[in-house]
C-alpha cells in the first residue's frame, strides 16, 4: 500500500546528492514521524544529514527532550546538533521562540542546502485561523509556504497536504516514542486554543471544515497571484528604499501590500490605504503624501516624483525635528591614491583616490542658488535634485559633493556617468 507521507518526502527530496539536509526536530511526534521517515529513505537515497534540536530551557524535562532525541539520532547514525536558546520566560510567545529557532540553524545552512520541518495539514488549518483572528488581508490568507529562501539554503515542508492524523500513523506502525510537550495544551496561546477549542467546535458544525479552509487559502493565492502579475515588474523589493507608482491606485495599494509581506510586518489598513492611495493620484506635484502605519515604532512612506519612498530612521528623525537648514561646508585636499573614512553631520563620507590628487567640497545647505555640473552647464539646486531624484527631505541631509567646483554627486547619488574621467570613488552612508 502506498504511504502518502513516504511520497511527500521523496518528492521533495534533495536533488543534489552533495548538498546536507537539515532536520528541525523537537521530539514532538510530528518531527519524529519526519526523522524516521528521513532515516528509512536516507538508505536508498543516501545524503548528508544533520539533525537540530533547539533546547528552549523553559520547562523542569528540556534537557530529557534534549537528551531523547539525541539518543534516538544516535541510534539512527546521524549527526546531531542540540542548540540552546537564550529565551526570556517572561516575554516568551510562540513567534519569538520560532524566530530564536530560525536564526540559530539559518546560521549552519551553507550553500544550496535543505532544511526541513514537519508543519502538517492540520497546521496549515491553524495558521490561517490565526491570522483571520488578526485581522489579516488576502496575503495573510495564503497560509504557510511549502517552499522558502533560508539563509543560503532552502526551507522545505514535505507534509503541508498530509494531515496529521495520517502523518502520526508512521510512528504507530513502527512503534516508536516522542516527547509530550505539556505546553501545547496550554490554552493561553492562540495556537492551542484554536486547535483544542475552535476548530472541534467549527467541525461539530460541518465535519469538512479544513477542506473549506484550505478553499479559501487556494483562492486567495489565485488572486494574489493575479495582483502579481498585473504589477510584474513593480512589485518592490524587500530592501528597496523606493520604487516607481503603477498606473493606478488599486494596484498601489497592493504594492504595499507585497512590500510589508516581503518584511513580514503588520501592514496599514485597506481604509488607510485606500486614502493615501487616493490622495497620491489626486495631489498636485509639489505634494508629498504620507502614509503612517504600526505603533511603537512606525513605518513612514511618502510619494514624492511619481515614486513611493521608504523612510529610514534618520529621515524620519529629520520629519520630527526642525532640520539643520544652516549652510556649512568641509573641504578636503585629498592626495593621490587614498582611502579614507570622514564621519560628517549625519553620515559617514569614505572616498578613494586613484592617480592623482583631488580637492572636493562637500556643501550642506548651499547658499548658492545654481552650481556648474561640467564645465559648461548649470544648473539650480532644485532643477539638480529633480534630474537625480532627491527627494526634498534628503536634500538637508546628504552634501552636496563638488570637484574643483563641479558638482560629481549629492550624498551617495552620482552626476558622473561610468564612461567619465573618473578621478576618485564615494560613498555616502547615514548614521542613526
Amino acid at each position: 500500500m502506498s504511504n502518502p507521507s513516504k511520497n511527500a518526502l521523496i518528492a521533495a527530496w534533495p536533488k543534489n546528492p552533495s548538498v546536507t539536509l537539515h532536520l528541525m526536530i523537537s521530539g514532538g511526534a510530528d518531527s519524529m514521524a519526519l526523522l524516521y521517515l528521513v532515516s528509512e529513505l536516507s538508505i536508498l537515497h543516501p545524503q548528508k544529514i544533520i539533525v537540530h534540536h533547539c533546547n528552549h530551557g523553559l520547562n523542569k524535562n528540556s534537557d530529557k527532550w534534549a537528551e531523547f532525541v539525541s539518543k534516538t539520532v544516535a541510534t539512527l547514525s546521524l549527526t546531531i546538533q542540540v542548540h540552546r536558546l537564550e529565551l526570556d520566560p517572561y516575554h516568551f510567545n510562540e513567534s519569538l521562540a520560532r524566530e530564536a529557532r530560525y536564526e540559530k540553524i539559518e546560521r549552519q545552512i551553507k550553500q544550496g542546502d535543505v532544511v526541513m520541518t514537519a508543519h502538517h495539514q492540520d497546521d496549515q488549518v491553524e495558521t490561517i485561523l490565526i491570522r483571520l483572528s488578526q485581522g489579516t488581508g488576502l496575503l495573510g490568507l495564503e497560509g504557510i509556504r511549502k517552499t522558502r529562501s533560508f539563509g543560503l539554503g532552502t526551507l522545505v515542508r514535505p507534509f503541508l497536504n498530509i494531515s496529521k492524523v495520517i502523518l502520526r500513523e508512521n510512528l504507530k506502525v513502527m512503534n516508536k516514542g516522542f516527547v509530550n510537550d505539556p505546553s501545547n495544551l496550554n490554552l493561553k496561546f492562540l495556537r492551542n486554543f484554536i486547535r483544542h477549542i475552535f476548530i472541534p467546535r467549527l467541525r461539530s458544525c460541518n465535519p469538512e471544515i479544513n477542506e473549506k479552509i484550505l478553499s479559501i487559502m487556494e483562492l486567495a493565492r489565485v488572486i494574489n497571484s493575479h495582483k502579481r502579475k498585473k504589477l510584474g515588474d513593480l512589485v518592490p523589493k524587500k530592501n528597496e528604499k523606493s520604487w516607481p507608482l503603477p498606473k493606478d491606485h488599486s494596484l498601489l495599494c497592493w504594492q504595499i501590500r507585497f512590500w510589508v509581506n516581503s518584511l513580514g510586518i503588520y501592514g496599514p489598513t485597506t481604509k488607510q490605504l485606500e486614502e493615501f492611495s487616493r490622495q497620491v493620484f489626486n495631489s498636485s506635484n509639489d505634494r508629498q503624501p504620507e502614509l503612517k502605519f504600526g505603533r511603537d515604532d512606525p513605518i513612514i512612506l511618502k510619494s514624492w516624483g511619481k515614486r513611493i519612498w521608504y523612510l529610514n530612521e534618520l529621515e524620519k528623525k529629520h520629519l520630527r525635528g526642525r532640520p539643520n537648514r544652516i549652510a556649512s561646508v568641509i573641504k578636503l585636499n585629498i592626495q593621490s591614491k587614498t582611502s579614507k573614512s570622514v564621519r560628517i553631520r549625519s553620515g559617514i563620507f569614505y572616498y578613494e583616490t586613484f592617480n592623482v590628487p583631488v580637492n572636493l567640497a562637500l556643501w550642506f545647505n548651499p547658499p548658492k542658488k545654481s552650481f556648474f555640473v561640467n564645465e559648461n552647464k548649470s544648473l539650480s539646486l532644485s532643477d539638480l535634485a529633480n534630474s537625480l531624484v532627491i527627494p526634498p527631505w534628503r536634500r538637508v541631509i546628504d552634501p552636496l559633493i563638488l570637484l574643483d567646483d563641479v558638482v560629481v554627486g549629492w550624498g551617495d547619488v552620482k552626476v558622473l556617468k561610468s564612461d567619465d574621467n573618473v578621478q576618485f570613488s564615494w560613498m555616502w552612508i547615514d548614521t542613526y
